[in-house]
């Protein structure tokens, strides 16, 4: 009987227990500075009437997020750019912009210069999700009022932007990389899943499975695996006076770093790759319409 018993805890001594579990959430602290540096690739590759075409954008971007507040549902963040760089690869040739550059010709560089040091808040929760943005949208309508072009130009080029970079496409970009924890403790290899809504040019949905990989001394690892379809495939869009919409679905895989006293991202990579095509309806610009068919591939690496 003895010799039975300590066969029996022996077996309970080398057996994973579920409740060795940890709680994955952001930790902040109040009146800290966290950085992140963030570079991106993207390339979209489209076949016109029989052509293909591939561009390439590569960003850079490091940004500053200053914990202001706290309470016990979110932190209240102060964010800010703090150098932005912008390269952009046609079939025609190559574009290169920077927040750093000096010349009041260069539009783009311009741009990208008033935006850095710039504040703007958040909220978001200690699982990673954004309650509220403000003053981005407000931002960008102060930028575009500097642009020395007429005044039809500004209003179409400032619909672009807040499209591209509003407060609804921020949300989305930013819980991309920090709404990944789960809303419970978690053991090794247990998963969990979370929605995202992407806003840009188009609407997205997100759906991310998580995987807790385990922990050093210092940091927690966090895989993802996640699906992407475009929201309302039938859904028309007013895009360069002409109306598109899009039909498309992929994937994304993500790891993550983690900081295991504070939550921040250490380091990070994010690939997606989405197909399908985009659809211009008939329309006096494009009589009869057009399909479209794209792929875009995204690779990003996140690191403090």
């Amino acid at each position: 009987m003895r010799k039975l018993l300590q066969f029996v805890i022996a077996l309970l001594l080398i057996t994973p227990s579920k409740s060795q579990t940890v709680h994955l959430a952001l930790n902040l602290q109040k009146g800290e500075r966290y950085d992140h540096i963030q570079n991106s690739k993207v390339s979209v590759n489209e076949t016109v009437n029989g052509q293909e075409i591939e561009i390439v954008m590569t960003v850079y971007a490091k940004t500053a997020y200053f914990i202001k507040d706290i309470t016990d549902q979110f932190y209240s963040i102060e964010v800010s750019y703090k150098n932005m760089n912008l390269k952009m690869q046609f079939p025609q040739g190559t574009m290169q912009y920077s927040s750093s550059k000096k010349d009041t010709s260069d539009l783009v560089s311009t741009l990208l210069s008033n935006m850095t040091n710039k504040p703007f808040y958040i909220q978001i929760n200690k699982t990673g999700k954004v309650q509220q943005i403000t003053g981005f949208d407000s931002l960008l309508d102060n930028l575009v009022k500097k642009m020395n072009v007429p005044e039809i130009q500004k209003q179409a080029f400032k619909d672009q932007m807040i499209k591209a970079f509003g407060a609804k496409a921020m949300k989305g970009s930013i819980e991309t990389v920090t709404s990944i924890f789960p809303d419970k403790p978690v053991a090794k290899n247990d998963h969990w899943i979370i929605n995202t809504k992407l806003e840009s040019a188009m609407s997205a949905n997100l759906q991310e499975t998580f995987e807790y990989k385990g922990s050093t001394d210092s940091t927690s690892l966090i895989h993802g695996e996640g699906k992407i379809q475009t929201a309302n495939k039938d859904a028309y869009i007013e895009t360069n006076g002409m109306p598109l919409k899009y039909d498309l679905a992929g994937t994304l895989t993500s790891d993550f770093i983690i900081n295991k006293k504070s939550g921040w991202i250490v380091e990070a990579r994010i690939n997606q790759e989405v197909k399908g095509t985009a659809q211009i309806k008939d329309n006096p610009k494009i009589p009869g319409g057009m399909s479209i068919p794209m792929t875009i591939k995204g690779e990003t690496e996140i690191r403090d």
